[in-house]
């Protein structure tokens, strides 16, 4: 069901787009991300794919949470590799990635089994001073010696 709503929502989005363009609204930064972030959650990467090309015809400038859901489409889509130049065309135009927009890339290697890729994402992320942002302390229950250990084989 909540694929359907995602997909329904897309729809909707993109009507209202195009009545924006109708009225001669110039959609914004904040359009263009709104729509790229409902392709991703409705699982159209390639819509979002798109819709960022639209934006950049239009001379529309992109922002950190553009290009951070154009790479969650991606990640959400199993398109590791396209995750990659996104984030390489954010850091070419020179915007700073933010904790989220590392740990979206690191995930989406991660769904495409490239785990080398996976750990120099994660070297790039300590490299810009960002750490990563983990759901438990070491004080968490789970976590004893004797459970680690048990993980690890030891």
């Amino acid at each position: 069901m909540r694929g359907v709503a995602a997909a329904a929502a897309a729809q909707v989005a993109m009507e209202v787009f195009k009545w924006m363009k109708a009225a001669g609204l110039e959609p914004d930064t904040i359009t263009y991300s709104s729509l790229i972030s409902v392709c991703e959650k409705s699982g159209q990467w390639e819509k979002a794919l798109d819709i960022f090309g639209w934006m950049s015809m239009a001379k529309v400038k992109a922002n950190v949470v553009t290009y951070g859901s154009l790479i969650a489409a991606c990640e959400k889509g199993g398109q590791w590799e396209l995750a990659l130049e996104v984030f390489q065309e954010m850091f070419n135009s020179g915007l700073q990635a933010n904790a989220t927009t590392f740990n979206t890339l690191i995930c989406a290697c991660e769904k495409g089994g490239q785990w080398r890729q996976a750990l120099e994402v994660g070297t790039w992320m300590d490299s810009a001073y960002i750490s990563f942002a983990f759901p438990f302390t070491l004080e968490h229950p789970m976590l004893t010696t004797d459970a680690v250990s048990g993980v690890l084989g030891l």
